[in-house]
Order: structure tokens, then C-alpha cells, then sequence
């Protein structure tokens, strides 16, 4: 039987992969599983490497997982996505160690209508939200007087895949009418730049770093970030978790308008797709989470350093070939993703 001391869930991207090369270089034999084929080939040899069947299939999924458990005889587990199916079933896996907050708090997190209003009782700015006619939320302005394009945003999603911009009224109908009641938002788009705080709290301490998303312009996965100092932003971020007390890694995303001023977009309690600009500057995010969920001493403060370029390689190549096909490939896209090399932290 291979002895390993944890497990990595869906792990088979290129946040996956970081997080195995962080737990790697503690000295740590990582095994990892998936329930795709896709980015497998990322992942440096692992001494266990397994296929699972989608998270979808709850059931199963904890079946097979437990199945893995056995055989590896590890002592803790961690999902890089969907971490609240595997707090939901921390029951099945007794004697592991898990580093997850409870389902509810995850749930809450993750859910983007719901996180929103828990965003909106604290304070924190958000784009304005609207209503269809025939809606009933006192407050809440109807679309009737919105300038579109707007922002429609289902409760679930990753990636950007939940994420839509109709320009007129009729495509906004047409996604609210396949959505329930109650399951999305609509939002004004707000022009301006991608950020993103990663933040890990855990006790009494508190970590975050701060990036900017300099492609793609629009939705979509972050393909090329840049560190950035912004104290006003974590500041935000820490006064949410500190309000539920969560114990965890989560990354929260918001823009930067023309006004000057940051709105809130959403929560992604989990490691975000901008790890690797955390971990190149200093922010080692898998690490710190593991020695803390151990109990190990934790420094008060982390060395950030601003102004780190990280670009993934494979994102990248995928952006290109995208932007081609749709005839929207420009030379400051090109000039963008050159300038990045002599600070490139290779990522796939």
C-alpha cells in the first residue's frame, strides 16, 4: 500500500497543481485525485493518482474517496474545488484531518445571491442591483430603469460560467425565465478592473494578498495577474470573515471603477484561480493553511511583495486562440502577455 499524508481532491488544474507543489516542497508525500482528465498532465508524478467520478454523483464520490483513503492510509484531506461536499460528508472520513470551516459557512460564502445580502447588512459596496416588473423586493429599482448591458449572475457557478451580460431586455428575459425564482441576480455592469484578495484565516491570525487581472479584460479565468498592496480592500475582506468567524482560505473578487472606488462582486471560499500570483509573492497559501490546521506556530505577518507577475501558460495559449478565432486579437493583448515573461512564474 502506498502511505501518503494527504489527499488533494480535484486536483487535476493549475490550481491543483499548485497547491501539490506547495504541500510537496513541507516535505509532504501528496497523493491527488480528480473526477476529469482535464489538466492532468499538470501535476508533477504523484505517488497515488486517481480518477473519481464527478462530484455531481455525492454519493459515489465519497464512496470512491473513502476507497482512496484506505488505500493510502492518508491523515488528511483537502479539496481544492468543492469544499463543501467534502464538509457536508466529514462525517465519512472520522479520524481525518479536514481544514474546512462548516458546510453552512461555505454554503453562505459560495451562494452569490445569498452573499450578497450578507454583504449588503455589513455595509460593503456593491454594484447596483435591479428587478424584473413583475418582481416584488422593496427597494430593489426595476430594470425598466437600468442602462444595459446588465450583469446576470446565477447563485452557483465557476469560472465565470454563471456569469452574463444581456444587452437588451429580451436575452434578459429569456436567462431569468430558465433560472428559479430567487436563484440569480441582475446587477449594473460596472466598467473598470479586475481584483481579487486571497485570504486566509485561521484563529487568531489573518493573512491576504491582493492581485490585479490584467487579461482577460472581460469574464472569464484570470490568464495574466499582477500583486498589488490595496490595505482599504483587505480591510473589507477581513471585516466579513471576522463577521462569521470563518476558518478557512477563501478569495473574494471585486472591481475597480472609474469612480476610484471598489464593489464587491462575489466570494469563492476555496484556493482561488490566482494562486499562483499568491504564492510567488509570498503568500504561500496551501502552505501556511496546512501548518496552521496542525497547529504548527504561525508568523504575525507575511512578506508580500507587490508588483509580481504571474502568467498561466496554458490560460494563455487558450486566450490567444480564442480572441483569434473571434477576430479580437490586438497587439496589446500580444504586448501584454510579452511583458509578463521576464517575471513569468510558469503555470499550465
Amino acid at each position: 500500500m502506498d502511505v501518503c499524508d494527504i489527499l488533494l481532491t480535484e486536483a487535476g488544474g493549475p490550481v491543483g497543481c499548485r497547491v501539490f507543489r506547495s504541500l510537496s516542497r513541507l516535505g509532504l508525500r501528496v497523493a491527488v485525485c480528480d473526477s476529469t482528465d482535464s489538466g492532468r498532465r499538470a501535476l508533477p508524478p504523484a505517488p497515488v493518482r486517481r480518477r473519481t467520478c464527478p462530484p455531481a454523483c455525492e454519493r459515489n464520490y465519497v464512496r470512491e474517496l473513502r476507497k482512496i483513503v484506505a488505500e493510502t492510509g492518508v491523515r488528511a484531506l483537502l479539496p481544492v474545488f468543492y469544499p463543501d461536499l467534502i464538509a457536508r460528508n466529514r462525517a465519512a472520513f472520522p479520524g481525518l484531518l479536514i481544514p474546512l470551516d462548516d458546510a453552512e459557512k461555505l454554503a453562505l460564502l459560495d451562494d452569490k445571491v445569498r452573499c450578497s445580502a450578507w454583504a449588503d447588512s455589513l455595509g460593503v459596496l456593491q454594484p447596483q442591483r435591479y428587478r424584473l416588473p413583475e418582481e416584488d423586493l422593496p427597494g430593489v429599482p426595476s430594470v425598466e430603469q437600468a442602462h444595459f448591458p446588465l450583469v446576470f449572475k446565477r447563485a452557483s457557478g465557476h469560472g465565470g460560467d454563471s456569469v452574463y451580460f444581456p444587452k437588451s431586455m429580451a436575452p434578459l428575459l429569456h436567462l431569468a425565465g430558465n433560472s428559479a425564482p430567487g436563484s440569480y441576480l441582475i446587477t449594473e455592469e460596472i466598467a473598470g478592473e479586475d481584483v481579487s484578495v486571497d485570504a486566509l484565516r485561521w484563529g487568531d491570525r489573518f493573512y491576504a494578498g491582493a492581485y490585479r487581472v490584467l487579461l482577460p479584460k472581460a469574464k472569464g479565468v484570470s490568464v495574466l495577474r499582477e500583486s498589488m498592496v490595496a490595505p482599504a480592500l483587505v480591510s473589507v475582506v477581513r471585516k466579513m470573515l471576522d463577521s462569521i468567524d470563518f476558518q478557512g482560505v477563501c478569495g473574494m473578487d471585486f472591481r475597480l471603477g472609474a469612480d476610484g472606488r471598489f464593489y464587491f462582486l462575489e466570494c469563492n471560499p476555496r484556493f482561488s484561480g490566482g494562486l499562483a500570483s499568491q504564492v510567488a509573492s509570498g503568500f504561500d497559501v496551501p502552505a501556511l493553511l496546512w501548518k496552521a490546521a496542525c497547529g504548527e506556530v504561525l508568523p504575525a505577518d507575511i512578506a508580500f511583495k507587490a508588483g509580481r507577475r504571474t502568467l498561466s501558460l496554458g490560460g494563455a495559449w487558450d486566450y490567444v486562440k480564442r480572441r483569434h478565432k473571434q477576430g479580437k486579437l490586438s497587439a496589446g493583448d500580444i504586448t501584454a502577455l510579452l511583458f509578463s515573461f521576464p517575471r513569468l512564474v510558469d503555470e499550465w
